[in-house]
């Protein structure tokens, strides 16, 4: 795996940053899927987590 997806000079994305971010949305996103199946609201959920 290349340790260094897009490097600008001035930035360099890393694949470790990449990778992190979509795993941070994809359980978002699933949270925000059982959430919608229980009896919780979704903001009193996600203010507790932010």
């Amino acid at each position: 795996m290349l340790p260094v997806l897009l490097n600008l000079g001035f930035l360099k994305i890393y694949t470790f940053g990449v990778f992190l971010v979509l795993g941070f949305f994809w359980a978002i996103f699933l949270l925000w899927k059982n959430i919608r199946l229980t009896s919780f609201k979704e903001e009193d959920v996600f203010d507790g987590l932010f």
